[in-house]
């Protein structure tokens, strides 16, 4: 069974590609907010595992917009 692998999805070559990647990120980025505001109000340690993973998400998305990118210079929709 093979994984998801973002250079195959069909939204790189979306028209909203951006506004995609854009939602993506604002969820990694809410993940790592409420993280943060978990170490004060319940856990410390599991608003930093959470604040991480969200941190974590962000980068993959940063790795997507990349592989986005690339592939759509590829196709001929660079814009």
């Amino acid at each position: 069974m093979k994984g998801y692998d973002a250079a195959a999805s069909a939204a790189a070559t979306a028209a909203n590609w951006r506004k995609v990647i854009a939602v993506d990120a604002l969820m990694g980025l809410a993940v790592a907010v409420a993280g943060v505001v978990l170490v004060f109000v319940w856990s410390p340690f599991g608003g930093v595992v959470l604040a991480a993973l969200g941190v974590l998400y962000i980068f993959a998305v940063v790795r997507r917009y990349r592989l986005f990118k690339e592939r759509r210079r590829v196709a001929g929709l660079d814009d």
